[in-house]
């Protein structure tokens, strides 16, 4: 019983202190894009719900052994890992308003205005910051960051950025895995 007290408060401490860095916790199985929750991210089970993409590119990277393939679709992207026979998603790239993004029963657009998004991870914009990083995003960047629960600590798992100028967002990417 004590020991599942103390379990109980290190993990609350665990969520306070991702709370007060403005880190927001986001259920990776509450994100998708028409239908497709990437938690499940089989190919032919993407191929199904987008349907077959207009471009499909598939490297093989010889420093880490490992397949890279893209998905190219109109204004949507994918890019996947492939390991040992299994497909993993790296990240999401959207780039217009048709594609839109459901996130924790909200939609988010290409084109909607960032007073949307300080409504919706209110914690993120308080660690607003420029940065050049991730997957070549040049400036006015919004990070929202997803965690995962693995137990008795949190780890990084992926997140979500929103490309913002002139107060419109103007590309989405929402990355899964870890970057290799």
């Amino acid at each position: 019983m004590l020991r599942i007290v103390l379990y109980i408060i290190l993990i609350s401490n665990s969520v306070l202190n991702c709370f007060g860095q403005g880190y927001r916790l986001v259920d990776v199985q509450k994100v998708s894009i028409y239908g497709v929750n990437f938690d499940d991210n089989e190919l032919s089970v993407i191929e199904q719900k987008i349907g077959k993409p207009a471009t499909i590119n598939k490297e093989f990277d010889e420093e880490m052994q490992i397949f890279r393939i893209s998905y190219g679709y109109d204004s949507l992207n994918l890019e996947f890992t492939e390991l040992k026979g299994k497909t993993y998603l790296d990240y999401i790239e959207i780039l217009s308003p048709k594609h839109k993004l459901h996130v924790e029963d909200k939609i988010i657009c290409v084109g909607d205005h960032k007073d949307k998004l300080e409504k919706i991870f209110p914690l993120a914009f308080e660690n607003f910051e420029k940065s050049e990083t991730p997957v070549n995003i040049k400036k006015d960047v919004l990070k929202v960051y997803m965690k995962y629960d693995t137990g008795s600590e949190w780890v990084f798992y992926g997140k979500i950025v929103f490309k913002i100028k002139n107060n419109i967002i103007v590309s989405m990417y929402v990355v899964y895995s870890a970057e290799f």
